[in-house]
């Protein structure tokens, strides 16, 4: 009975160690923001205060999909947890959604700005540091691919989505969603504060600059920002930050790393989306309700 026992015990010991092995970040593209995925190290690539993010490796969470689902928001879901260290301050991220191979967090907006590292620890082991920049205001677009490339999720004050059938025109009002826009004055893990954010932002129709009267957190959904502004004209849309235009997100193929113009949304219906090669299917994936911007709600989904 007791060599059973030692045996049993020698069993489950292994055992144990082969389920919860010790995370890891990849090394390629391992921290991107959650809507955009833009390659670190680009222009606007930085994860801002208070924005989602996406982190990717094996072993971070459960084999199934953990999804928090009500206020206060966690720092450990099923088993993950995620820490962020800028200089000798560490904050540990909001999970929002968990998988082996993908982590979704928000990064609190009272997280220092500067050159840091990041860590995910699932059951009790804790993955290798990789690096992040954590910057003040970093604007990515949610769009339909959950590539980052693609339409924007775009939607009218009735919160219909844009699409090639139910286009916007010249004088309507416009909202675009993402995350990034910057930090906010209370919990990132309560239900946001609405109110415009101090950040400057441009809103391109076309080569027309569209007038921007709301930018800020949705007043829904943790992390999720959105720009409201009237349509100065049929086209396509993109974003910037500052004075520095970027129409489009940063991608990274199989050529190397460049910057191209995509289609983001606002189409009159007679043009095509110019999707690039090789964009990577990520979530997270934004699904604004046809009923009450209450209804939104973020799904986490992971695709290899």
């Amino acid at each position: 009975m007791q060599v059973l026992l030692i045996r049993l015990c020698v069993l489950f010991f292994f055992s144990g160690i082969s389920i919860f092995a010790q995370p890891v970040i990849r090394a390629r593209n391992p921290v991107t923001n959650a809507a955009s995925y833009r390659t670190p190290g680009l222009p606007g690539s930085g994860i801002a205060q208070g924005a989602m993010f996406s982190v990717f490796g094996s072993g971070l969470g459960p084999t199934g999909y953990a999804i928090a689902d009500k206020f206060p928001l966690p720092t450990d879901l099923a088993g993950t947890s995620v820490t962020v260290t800028v200089g000798d301050k560490s904050v540990p991220a909001i999970i929002l959604f968990t998988y082996r191979l993908q982590v979704n967090a928000i990064l609190p907006s009272t997280t220092p700005t500067g050159n840091g590292t990041i860590t995910v620890t699932y059951k009790g082991q804790t993955s290798a540091p990789a690096p992040i920049q954590v910057v003040d205001s970093a604007f990515g677009i949610f769009t339909f691919s959950s590539s980052g490339t693609g339409q924007a999720i775009a939607t009218d004050t009735g919160y219909q989505i844009n699409t090639i059938i139910r286009t916007f025109h010249p004088g309507d009002y416009g909202i675009l969603w993402g995350t990034g826009l910057g930090a906010i004055n209370a919990s990132d893990a309560d239900a946001p504060p609405t109110g415009n954010l101090p950040v400057s932002v441009k809103v391109y129709v076309g080569n027309a600059t569209a007038a921007v009267t709301y930018q800020g957190r949705s007043g829904c959904c943790s992390g999720l920002d959105r720009l409201s502004d009237p349509s100065g004209s049929s086209g396509m849309l993109c974003a910037d930050r500052s004075s520095d235009r970027i129409c489009g997100q940063q991608h990274h193929n199989d050529r190397g790393v460049g910057e191209r113009a995509h289609v983001f949304g606002l189409r009159n219906g007679t043009g095509s989306d110019r999707q690039a090669g090789g964009g990577r299917k990520r979530p997270l994936r934004l699904h604004p309700s046809r009923e009450s911007e209450r209804t939104i709600h973020l799904r986490g989904r992971s695709r290899q």
